[in-house]
């Protein structure tokens, strides 16, 4: 089973081993934070807490978007699956 993370608990962890520390959890792609949100508010994304990952709501399907791409990317590359129009590349 994967280990789950609750943001709250994270943060008073932060809270309680330095302050500082707290205030600088930020969203991996915009690098928001609990004192300088979005413009226009966000969350952070359940979806990534539950994969040890701090993004936030508005960055969400940005992660997502690069997590596939990421995932494609790795089977392309062990050859597990071929690019459209077959294996060979053309030379001409």
């Amino acid at each position: 089973m994967i280990n789950q993370i609750n943001l709250d608990d994270l943060i008073l962890k932060a809270l309680e081993e330095d302050f500082d520390h707290c205030l600088f959890l930020s969203c991996e792609i915009c690098g928001c934070t609990e004192i300088n949100a979005c413009p226009g508010g966000c969350s952070w994304s359940q979806h990534f807490i539950n994969q040890g990952r701090l993004v936030c709501s508005n960055c969400e399907s940005i992660a997502i978007v690069s997590q596939i791409q990421s995932s494609i990317l790795t089977l392309l590359q062990s050859g597990k699956i071929i690019k459209p129009g077959g294996i060979s590349e053309s030379t001409n």
